[in-house]
């Protein structure tokens, strides 16, 4: 094919995807109504189900490394229960892209996942009043996004998609200690904050403002597959959640088969083998988001399987090739986005809890990080 040929051919392809996009949601508004799935009604629901704590309780009777690793986690969540929450005025007093979220952000996130787990342990209602209060208290900030200045403005970015995560996996933790005014406070700080900033800058076709080319980098994952996830925690809360999951369920596909943009020299996202453009570290932050939700999608909608996305049966293969054994740890190529010691650990536990089964990942987990030391990974 000759080269104007290839890429008149390229725009085409861009452009046909870009109106299944965008009308995706349409056409199926005046098709038919919002799916209404069988929905798990237990609490918890999205990783620290009952079944799972149940077994998590056993497997630390049984094997020492999970006790140990369990008492870790414990001591990690005592310590919690002392450190002080993030000031509103300290939160919101930055500028940039990112401001001062980060630092609330990553605390509710890592709140959310250790005292939530060792409240559904153990009982304890400390941790589940710690993690309240921090729930409430960050609900209460006018936005959890940086301001970069763009125009138009973005109301969403990476610390967004950490507060979602902190709040879905907290809500979801505490849910039974939880009055139903809090819970109703909770739930619609992760609307107004999370979810619709979210959806509607990088998704919803109505008041999405970025260009379909936003889809070409990780951040696309990242904040959607957050915003998703929040989504699951508020299923059967709140009425248009089941909705808003499916429509990010049923729009990740193509992310993952995004094929580049010719005018401003964007690749694909994914090779036919699996690699992800963006190298190593960033593959890793983008998977495994998209993984989380993947499997918490699995597990309140059980017996209803997420979209085939055939790249996943190889991504895995990508970190186990972009690696080199050395005498004292397992390295990664380094394409100059991160460091030699950064890995795709957590996107290869995550694959592996999704059903995506291989023997180098066994391997691959047994060099660099079996995940024993994060709240999620103990219970999987």
């Amino acid at each position: 094919m000759v080269p104007h040929m290839s890429r008149r051919f390229a725009l085409m392809q861009m452009t046909i995807s870009a109106l299944v996009l965008l009308l995706g949601p349409f056409l199926r508004a005046a098709g038919q109504p919002a799916s209404d799935l069988p929905w798990n009604r237990a609490r918890p629901r999205l990783f620290f189900t009952p079944e799972k704590v149940a077994r998590l309780r056993q497997r630390i009777e049984q094997d020492d490394r999970f006790r140990q690793a369990w008492l870790r986690i414990q001591e990690r969540a005592d310590r919690q229960l002392k450190d002080k929450l993030v000031s509103k005025e300290r939160a919101e007093g930055g500028t940039g892209q990112h401001g001062n979220y980060g630092e609330p952000g990553s605390q509710i996130a890592n709140m959310a996942s250790t005292l939530g787990l060792a409240y559904r342990m153990t009982g304890n209602q400390e941790y589940a009043q710690k993690l309240k209060e921090a729930l409430l208290q960050y609900g209460e900030l006018s936005r959890w996004a940086g301001d970069a200045g763009n125009v138009p403005p973005w109301h969403s970015e990476l610390n967004t998609a950490k507060f979602c995560f902190g709040y879905a996996v907290g809500y979801d933790c505490i849910y039974d200690y939880l009055s139903e005014a809090e819970r109703a406070s909770i739930a619609q700080a992760m609307i107004r904050l999370g979810i619709l900033p979210t959806l509607n800058d990088w998704l919803l076709p109505g008041e999405r403002i970025h260009v379909l080319d936003s889809m070409g980098h990780n951040w696309w994952s990242v904040c959607v597959s957050m915003a998703g996830l929040a989504a699951l925690s508020l299923v059967g809360d709140e009425p248009r959640a089941q909705q808003w999951v499916q429509d990010v369920s049923e729009a990740f596909p193509e992310w993952f088969s995004f094929q580049g943009n010719v005018l401003q020299n964007k690749s694909l996202n994914f090779d036919r083998h699996g690699a992800f453009y963006e190298s190593v570290g960033y593959a890793d932050y983008a998977l495994s988001e998209y993984l989380t939700f993947r499997l918490a999608y699995t597990n309140v909608f059980r017996g209803t399987k997420p979209p085939e996305i055939p790249v996943l049966k190889t991504v895995g293969d990508f970190f186990v090739h972009a690696s080199y054994p050395t005498t004292g740890s397992l390295l990664s190529v380094n394409f100059g986005d991160s460091s030699l010691r950064t890995t795709g650990a957590k996107t290869v536990r995550l694959l592996l809890a999704n059903g995506y089964q291989a023997p180098a990942y066994d391997w691959y987990l047994g060099r660099t990080n079996p995940g024993l030391d994060d709240p999620i990974g103990l219970v999987l």
